[in-house]
């Protein structure tokens, strides 16, 4: 028997609108009384169009009720009530990215705690201290000031997998400041998660409802993991190390995992998982992907923003490849650095010191290392 949950083609719904509601009951008018007017102002036309709006209303009324009552086909907070039949904690909410900020400034200020902290492609932190930045009295040498140095921590404005920013993609200060303090991450932010998507959850639902059993199969394991917050990717090893273990890897949308996504998914596991089993939630070993090459800019590029927007595409290509079996194409990796604007050539391009691909292991994901351009 098809679970509740199984997508069926045959229970599409589509939405009408008044204009083609109108459009049908004209050409019903037509199809009986050929001699009838039906112009635009005309009785016919006037009176039917009215008519039409509240049909179209009531249908389209009608529509939503029958989408938010079929799991399959609802959405938002109808599918939640839905989710609640067999995920005991629902949708998973997105979280907020947090990352660490060093300020710097040759005038003594304080960069206010609420500062609007912007990477190159706009993406906005809010600085969440006050930072006070104070110059050295004694300057060596006027040319070359030695400016105050501060360090803070910032927090993504929205919840999203996007503000996993690579190191340095943190670049500008918003506001009368701008000119006069200069900021970046020199570490990669990693805890942002985006709240799971209505087809995210559904595809959860669908696990779930397929796998009730909860003897501690391997989809059954999987299915445990994916509750945890942020986490999207997860991969089984039965018997592993030894008979009656159990080792599950996970990941994120973003690649390796956050020591806490990980204690989180290992406590969901042991709330459900067989007490017999030594059942282990760990992080892939990561295979950093270092890459370096000769490269020439446009006119007037610097050579930290190629650095940091090939970096981040980079690292948004191996995270998608996580538990995929897939080899990481030296090719790929390449035209990722030849769509880059600021480029013009590149030469001498290797990935971890040669021009072939790259295999990961089964318990490896690909990570951004060293990129490395002069």
């Amino acid at each position: 028997m098809d679970s509740e949950f199984e997508i069926n083609s045959k229970l599409e719904i589509l939405m009408v609108t008044s204009e083609e509601l109108h459009e049908l009951m004209i050409q019903i008018v037509e199809e009986n009384d050929a001699k009838a007017n039906t112009q635009i102002g005309e009785p016919i036309w006037d009176a039917t169009r009215p008519i039409a709006k509240i049909g179209a209303n009531i249908s389209n009324d009608i529509r939503f009720g029958v989408r938010a009552a079929i799991p399959q086909l609802s959405y938002g907070g109808f599918l939640d009530e839905h989710a609640k039949d067999v995920l005991p904690d629902g949708r998973k909410p997105g979280v907020k990215a947090i990352v660490p900020v060093t300020l710097s400034s040759n005038v003594a200020l304080t960069v206010p705690q609420g500062t609007i902290l912007l990477t190159g492609n706009d993406l906005a932190f809010v600085l969440d201290a006050d930072v006070v930045l104070t110059p050295p009295e004694e300057q060596p040498d006027p040319d070359y000031p030695i400016p105050g140095t501060a360090t803070s921590t910032a927090t993504a404005s929205e919840m999203g997998a996007i503000y996993n920013v690579v190191p340095g993609a943190i670049n500008t200060v918003d506001g009368d400041l701008k000119d006069l303090v200069s900021v970046t991450n020199a570490i990669p932010t990693t805890a942002g998660v985006d709240q799971e998507s209505d087809s995210e959850l559904k595809a959860r639902m669908l696990t779930a409802a397929q796998n009730q059993s909860g003897a501690g199969n391997p989809e059954d394991y999987k299915s445990w993991a994916l509750e945890a917050t942020g986490i999207t990717r997860a991969k089984v090893f039965r018997a592993d190390p030894s008979p009656g273990s159990v080792t599950i890897l996970v990941a994120q949308a973003s690649g390796m995992p956050t020591a806490g996504q990980v204690a989180e998914a290992q406590s969901k596991i042991n709330a459900r998982a067989s007490l017999i089993a030594n059942n282990v939630v760990l992080a892939p070993t990561a295979l950093p992907v270092n890459v370096a090459g000769n490269v020439v800019l446009i006119d007037g590029a610097n050579m930290s923003d190629l650095v940091t927007s090939f970096s981040q595409a980079l690292q948004d290509y191996l995270a998608n490849l996580a538990f995929s079996g897939e080899v990481i194409r030296y090719t790929q990796i390449l035209n990722l650095l030849l769509d880059q604007p600021l480029l013009v050539d590149v030469s001498g391009f290797t990935v971890n010191g040669a021009s072939a691909n790259l295999v990961v292991g089964d318990k490896q994901i690909a990570t951004l290392g060293t990129v490395t351009f002069t």
